[in-house]
């Protein structure tokens, strides 16, 4: 296809969708996680102090909690079917802006665990602990395909979404080092010496990110005016100015939510209890 071609593609595209009409509203609230690398976090952390952290050789064990909440809101839109129309009359397309928090001074911590040999020849357990909270606003679009009606109110649903966000990520209290020295004895006897560290990190370091996801979920016709729906969610996103290797992060997330109908529209197949 010739770039002009292409150009005359996405104008058609662009048109089609933007001539679409409002329909709903919806609101729908989303807890997931986003998976991390040692690498990654400690590539937060040096930015955010803009200096560099330790960086063990090789790490023994790492922990990671990277749960977040996102609350959504989103305009529902009803475009005339252009793919797949035969199995899927009813598809929609959806823009909307949402909050995200990762909030790591209640749930979220990110722990890593490397032994090392110290100049007096003794082993030394170090742990790094550090929590940081992270914020986000995102503008996300999403293009759904709802099945036809089963069970009298139900419709099933796929489709592909995309989220821009703006994300500042900022230091929280309770970062430690901590470490153990191993002592060995004559009496053949070991014990460790504990010695924690409660560092003092103060920063913040703003990024943006833009990621790419699957939905799959289910409505329920409640009444003329409500649908109830439940959502999956999983893809990728990526973080501009991150070190290569921590760069792409994966997510996966569940949500709930509410829609509201605005108007009333035409009503293409004959099941009586279809969805708007």
């Amino acid at each position: 296809m010739t770039t002009r071609g292409l150009l005359l593609c996405c104008a058609l595209l662009i048109h089609h969708l933007t001539s679409a009409q409002i329909s709903g509203l919806d609101i729908s609230n989303h807890g997931g996680y986003i998976t991390s690398t040692p690498e990654r976090e400690l590539d937060m952390l040096s930015k955010i102090t803009n200096s560099k952290p330790y960086r063990p050789s090789a790490f023994k064990e790492s922990y990671f909690n990277n749960s977040y909440n996102c609350v959504k809101l989103a305009l529902v839109y009803k475009p005339k079917p252009f793919l797949l129309k035969s199995s899927f009359p009813r598809q929609e397309l959806i823009f909307g802006a949402g909050f995200l928090t990762i909030n790591s001074t209640v749930t979220n911590y990110t722990s890593l665990l490397y032994d090392s040999i110290g100049l007096n020849n003794r082993t030394y357990k170090n742990d790094i602990t550090f929590n940081l909270y992270t914020h986000r606003e995102q503008l996300h679009t999403a293009y759904y395909f709802n099945s036809r009606t089963f069970g009298k109110r139900f419709r099933a649903f796929f489709g592909l979404g995309a989220a821009f966000g703006l994300n500042t990520i900022k230091t929280a209290q309770r970062n430690t080092r901590s470490q153990l020295i191993y002592a060995s004895r004559l009496q053949s006897d070991t014990m460790f010496y504990p010695n924690q560290t409660n560092v003092d990190i103060e920063g913040a370091y703003n990024y943006s990110t833009l990621s790419a996801y699957l939905p799959l979920g289910i409505k329920y016709h409640l009444d003329c005016n409500f649908n109830l729906f439940m959502e999956f969610n999983t893809g990728v996103q990526f973080q501009f100015g991150a070190n290569n290797n921590s760069r792409w992060q994966g997510f996966s997330s569940w949500g709930l939510g509410i829609r509201y109908k605005f108007v009333e529209t035409e009503i293409n197949d004959k099941e009586s209890s279809s969805f708007w």
